[in-house]
């Protein structure tokens, strides 16, 4: 029987029931998103093609999910389970971290927003100069790196900002690009817990 995403799965860690919804599972991917105890936390487990063996394939030669696969939604619901338990345990620290951070993460993100928004217009524009010659192949390419340069500036300074809010926890490393949902997850239970 195939059984396609999303859907709800449950498991059990140390006497703690976890459940989550699957939001897919293919062969080399699975992503799953923790709805208890916890919510708001996602994670995910990629196999690099190179090691796709039909043993560490997610589905089975019928596209139905595999025992390998769901031990994969498995760990990943541990996994966000783990992440999740370390935000909620330490939400009053990292929420005051966060706070005193508030200006220039609020400044960085608002400019990588404006930046997103204002670039495809740019782009556009700048393309129909180029075909009519009214700019250089050079003036073209220095707009695009300019522009790159500053998206990687602000992601830099966001990442900055996430490192110091996490700073002191020592064994906790966060993966790359999920630091904002572990800020929005203690953003949401800080305020739960204090009403």
């Amino acid at each position: 029987m195939i059984t396609l995403p999303p859907f709800e799965y449950s498991t059990t860690f140390n006497g703690i029931d976890i459940s989550g919804s699957v939001l897919w599972c293919r062969a080399n991917d699975v992503e799953v998103a923790l709805t208890s105890p916890y919510s708001g936390i996602r994670a995910g487990l990629h196999t690099p093609c190179f090691a796709m063996h039909p043993q560490n394939r997610n589905l089975d030669s019928n596209g139905a999910i595999s025992e390998k696969g769901y031990r994969t939604i498995a760990s990943c619901l541990l996994i966000a389970y783990e992440e999740a338990n370390f935000l909620y345990t330490n939400k009053d620290v990292l929420y005051g971290r966060l706070t005193q951070c508030k200006a220039i993460l609020s400044e960085s993100l608002s400019r990588l927003d404006a930046l997103r928004h204002e670039f495809l217009p740019e782009k556009m524009r700048m393309k129909s100069l180029l075909k009519t010659h009214a700019l250089s192949q050079r003036e073209y390419m220095r707009f695009i790196e300019a522009h790159d340069a500053e998206v990687v500036s602000m992601k830099e300074t966001l990442r900055g900002v996430y490192r110091s809010v996490y700073s002191d926890f020592p064994g906790r490393r966060f993966p790359h690009r999920v630091e904002e949902q572990g800020m929005a997850f203690v953003i949401k239970y800080f305020y739960q817990a204090s009403s």
